[in-house]
């Protein structure tokens, strides 16, 4: 599906509900996270969305997502070790998914660059997942954003709920 992707070819869309999408890919990576000792608080929407989307390019975004989050709270610190998974259809007629950390935060004024190609802020990162997840994101009509107020980061995407049939 990625060499698809990036040669361009149509994208396999499917009806997903997006939480089935959620819990399939936290599941996947619990036992690291148990390993970890980091605690996973799912917040997710209680009617069920279903989106037409490629279910395999947006499984690639959240695991993306909540690796980079993974690997920021097992850092060396001493803060709470806690991620968060949020879906929500927002006001805005789009749905949302929000991965926060309670990680070492992201470097002052490199906010936006996280999603540049070969920006990272990881020893043996290549500093291409968020940028191949924007691209995935906005191909799907969407967006990713990242917020650092507060006690934690931040990072997200929406999807135009006119991708719903």
């Amino acid at each position: 599906r990625m060499r698809a992707f990036v040669n361009k070819e149509d994208p396999h869309h499917e009806r997903v509900r997006i939480n089935d999408l959620i819990n399939r890919v936290s599941g996947f990576l619990a036992s690291e996270m148990e390993r970890e000792s980091i605690r996973l608080k799912l917040s997710l929407e209680d009617d069920p969305i279903s989106l037409n989307v490629d279910a395999i390019q947006i499984e690639q975004v959240m695991l993306n997502l909540l690796r980079n989050a993974i690997d920021a709270v097992k850092t060396p610190w001493q803060g709470k070790r806690e991620i968060e998974i949020l879906s929500y259809a927002a006001k805005d007629g789009r749905l949302h998914v929000e991965v926060k950390d309670t990680g070492c935060g992201l470097p002052e004024g490199e906010v936006q660059q996280i999603f540049d190609p070969f920006y990272t802020t990881k020893d043996e990162g290549m500093g291409m997942g968020l940028s191949i997840s924007r691209t995935i994101i906005e191909a799907h009509g969407g967006t990713m954003y990242t917020d650092v107020s507060g006690q934690y980061t931040l990072i997200g995407f929406a999807l135009p709920k006119s991708t719903d049939s």
